[in-house]
């Protein structure tokens, strides 16, 4: 079985331009993050996928793409 979150090989790394990219993320029942997500949708007063889209607006990134105190692709490996 694959990490939690890890990218898959095939279906989630290649991005075509000319293509619409979807953002399909379920929140469980009993998921931490979907009380803060209702409350965003709620607070915002506007859809889901616009809350996604102001978080990824502020979200800082590094030079490879990653935020701040994310583990390198190698140190995820090793966990596995």
């Amino acid at each position: 079985m694959a990490v939690k979150g890890r990218q898959q090989r095939g279906r989630s790394g290649e991005f075509r331009a000319d293509r619409v990219v979807r953002a399909n993320v379920p929140f469980h029942p009993g998921d931490e993050l979907r009380a803060k997500f209702e409350r965003a949708v709620t607070g915002m007063g506007v859809s889901g996928n616009e809350v996604l889209r102001e978080a990824f607006r502020r979200m800082e990134l590094d030079e490879d793409g990653r935020p701040a105190g994310w583990p390198a692709q190698e140190v995820i490996a090793e966990a596995s």
